[in-house]
């Protein structure tokens, strides 16, 4: 997990030891099957107050291959990225952000394996809009418009509450375009693991 939102505050991000709690995405995405339904956020946090090992180490990769903030896939491929050994490929999505709605952008790669990806043997696109969630597709849609803003990576923490559960979990996206100087036209979000 990592320190989370602040209301302004400049304390260090406490530790927590680890939290049993902790379930995989494969354990979380049944709940929708159980009906889960409630109200989701996407709170931004500061990029500094990330403890979370796996997005400290996603961050810290970003800094090597787009000191700028925005990826230069002329420079630099995904696919080079995401097979880096400091970003963990299982928890990230590509998101190619076609048209104005980005309920709309299609989510190219979902964690599967690399190799499948590049071969073309990987399930059809789906979009943002067509999570199992639709509240927590719009608050994801939603956070995506800070990442345009600030042309760097984002932190934020997603919540979704229901009758008797919670789904949290930290999420950084990072900001990629095909030229110097482009428009932003593709994410690469990478998530630290939910808990319930």
């Amino acid at each position: 997990m990592t320190a989370g939102p602040t209301s302004g505050t400049t304390a260090a991000p406490e530790r927590r030891p680890a939290d049993p709690t902790v379930k995989t995405e494969a354990e979380i995405v049944p709940l929708a099957r159980r009906g889960f339904v409630g109200p989701a956020l996407a709170a931004r946090y500061p990029v500094e107050r990330v403890v979370d090992p796996s997005l400290l180490s996603a961050l810290a990769l970003w800094r090597d291959v787009a000191p700028s903030g925005v990826l230069v896939r002329a420079e630099r491929s995904l696919e080079r990225v995401l097979t880096d050994p400091r970003l963990n490929s299982a928890r990230a999505t590509v998101i190619q952000m076609i048209g104005p709605d980005p309920l709309d952008w299609p989510i190219v790669y979902h964690g599967w394996g690399f190799a499948d990806w590049r071969a073309g043997k990987r399930p059809p696109a789906y979009r943002v809009g067509g999570l199992p969630w639709p509240a927590l597709a719009r608050a994801t849609a939603d956070s995506y418009a800070d990442v345009l803003a600030a042309k760097a990576p984002v932190v934020h923490r997603l919540s979704m509450f229901g009758p008797d559960m919670a789904v949290i979990y930290d999420r950084v996206a990072f900001p990629s375009s095909r030229v110097p100087g482009g428009e932003v036209d593709t994410l690469l979000t990478v998530s630290a693991s939910g808990r319930t």
